[in-house]
């Protein structure tokens, strides 16, 4: 039927009966008596009854063609556009289906405007001179749910609504998932009424959409079956080569931790898409409370020397973070044809000081300087205050069993003897404590000495190497009190990483000044 609502026309078909009905009911509503003094009047009327009888058929007729055509006009008459619609020609159905890349790098600019624009122009257009008829369906490709449709599939009733909606898309921050958008397209073709079927693809078609095996397989899959349903695939390729193309490619803190007052490193790494050799990139890098006010910290810029086509470099800064709380650090290069990977931005949670637990083995020494803990805590926290960047709080091994560890980025064990058995069998449990703290990402530190008890250590800390413990711990050996002989580290063999950087440059002097007897 040539109707976007057929229902409705049948129902206004039959509505046009009403008119003819009220007349007939008219004509009887009165009965008719004889009286005299009509006689003169009713003999012009039969001398005028023929006239009378067509105007009353002329205005019935009109009232019934008013019926049927307001009918028409709700039931949404598209009109008779091809001969297939009489009898013994084809059915006129047919489906469309426009599967739209709206992934990241459709953002790329070519010329005055982005490709993504020039995609959507012509979108529009065919949309335009798609018959009422048309079942018609749009897929984004890189959508989060590609099973699910943009539009329909159904009738286009309200033209310039979808496209205007159409005209509002903007590039995602994904990838195109083809396969899974060709998988939505089948399905939509499998449901409809037979008929003529067209796929139209627009996208880039980049090659690393399509770079796994697993997905250019599922592609050629989906290519076979929409061929064996007779579905006619049509691709406009609007992908341009890039001439000058860098990405941040990530941006890290390089630092195990980010603390208020600090130096910190910020690596930034950038990837070269182009086709030539790119020199004197200039990195920027930004940090404030929030992102875009007037209180953000600029850094002075960093420059890439060069960077060869597909390679990357990476640029470093050191930061001093004020004060404490959520940070957003945000990394810049200058403009280039695709803007949008020229931005990335890291969120950082800038802690006042990192809290240490220090278990003394001696805390019962009656000097604190014969302590244990007095030497480490001296050197993370000499104000005893978290200026440092490290608070450090000294418990003895009984107490630890009342402490809550999540609280603490780092345990230090030092000369711990052992902790005593629980109520029942199985491990102590500060051990099962510790374990656990481990296991959810805690630090743990040990240091042993002469207050150590080597069957607890061997034991419930050891486990056959998957305890806490990392080695068996054998009796000492030598004697620490006589200290002719000892041994020094080489600073040439240490790896710069973590603390060990401390003795990296003029800090190599210091290695000189520890000894092991």
């Amino acid at each position: 039927m040539p109707f976007i609502h057929p229902a409705i026309f049948w129902t206004g078909l039959a509505a046009v009966s009403l008119p003819i009905l009220i007349h007939i009911l008219n004509r009887r509503r009165y009965r008719v008596h004889d009286w005299a003094a009509m006689k003169f009047l009713l003999e012009s009327l039969r001398r005028n009854r023929r006239r009378l009888r067509i105007e009353e058929l002329i205005l019935l007729a009109i009232r019934c063609l008013a019926v049927l055509l307001a009918a028409a006009a709700l039931a949404r008459f598209s009109g008779c556009e091809s001969m297939d619609l009489l009898p013994g020609g084809d059915s006129g159905r047919r489906t469309t289906v426009f599967l739209l890349d709206d992934s990241f790098s459709m953002a790329q600019k070519h010329g005055p405007s982005r490709v993504f624009s020039a995609a959507v122009t012509d979108l529009t257009e065919w949309l335009r001179v798609q018959k009422q008829t048309d079942t018609v369906a749009v897929l984004l490709g890189a959508s989060h749910k590609p099973r699910e449709a943009f539009f329909g599939p159904a009738f286009v009733t309200d033209r310039e609504s979808l496209l205007a909606r159409i005209g509002a898309l903007k590039p995602s921050d994904r990838r195109m998932r083809l396969s899974e958008s060709l998988a939505a397209a089948e399905e939509i073709f499998r449901d409809d009424k037979p008929g003529t079927r067209q796929l139209f693809l627009l996208g880039d078609f980049r090659k690393a959409d399509l770079s796994s095996r697993e997905e250019a397989d599922a592609c050629r899959k989906r290519f076979e079956s929409l061929r064996k349903m007779g579905v006619e695939v049509v691709t406009v390729d609007y992908g341009v080569p890039a001439g000058s193309n860098l990405t941040v490619r990530s941006i890290a803190l390089l630092d195990e931790f980010a603390v208020a007052n600090l130096p910190l490193r910020i690596g930034v790494t950038v990837t070269n898409h182009g086709r030539q050799t790119v020199r004197n990139v200039p990195v920027r890098l930004s940090y404030g409370a929030r992102e875009g006010e007037d209180s953000q910290v600029r850094l002075p810029a960093q420059t890439i020397p060069a960077i060869e086509p597909g390679q990357s470099a990476r640029a470093e800064f050191g930061v001093v973070f004020r004060q404490s709380g959520p940070m957003v650090v945000t990394a810049q290069l200058d403009a280039d044809e695709l803007l949008e990977d020229n931005t990335a931005r890291l969120a950082l949670n800038i802690r006042s000081a990192l809290r240490v637990l220090v278990v003394d083995g001696r805390a019962d020494a009656a000097r604190r300087a014969d302590g244990e803990s007095y030497f480490l805590a001296c050197a993370l926290d000499p104000n005893a205050d978290g200026a440092s960047g490290v608070r450090a709080e000294i418990v003895a091994p009984d107490a630890l069993a009342a402490v809550g560890l999540a609280e603490y980025d780092l345990v230090a064990l030092l000369n711990v003897a052992g902790f005593a058995p629980g109520d029942g069998a199985g491990d102590p449990p500060q051990v099962a404590a510790l374990e656990r703290y481990v296991a959810e990402g805690g630090g743990l530190v040990i240091f042993t000495g002469d207050r150590i008890d080597l069957n607890f250590w061997n034991g419930p800390m050891w486990k056959n190497g998957e305890g806490l413990s990392p080695y068996r711990i054998r009796a000492p050996r030598g004697d620490s009190f006589r200290q002719e002989t000892y041994h020094r580290l080489d600073p040439r063999g240490l790896l710069g990483e973590g603390p060990l950087r401390l003795f990296e440059g003029d800090g190599a002097q210091l290695a000189g000044l520890i000894r092991f007897f």
